[in-house]
């Protein structure tokens, strides 16, 4: 049943840990680990405009700490309140 699968509402948490467009990499890095999280959502003017990935820092090796997380978002997903999931 649809009613059975639990929504985005039920599995958000109310004050989500995120990080601003001029946060370094470094603080990103330091939040993940902190936190055992490997995603942040990156705000702009209190607006989701992207996720900052363990994956994506990851892969840029190149990139010195101090780049701005704003240089590699990965465009969130569009989930409302009610999005159901499996």
């Amino acid at each position: 049943m649809p009613g059975d699968r639990p929504t985005a509402r039920d599995l958000m948490t109310p004050k989500p840990i995120t990080l601003s467009t001029d946060a370094p990499l470094s603080r990103a890095l330091g939040v993940m680990r902190e936190k055992g999280i490997h995603e942040l959502p990156v705000l702009r003017k209190n607006r989701l405009i992207g996720l900052i990935t363990f994956e994506t820092i990851a892969r840029r090796t190149n990139l010195p700490l101090s780049t701005k997380v704003e240089h590699l978002l990965v465009l969130p997903p569009l989930v409302t309140p009610t999005t159901t999931y499996s």
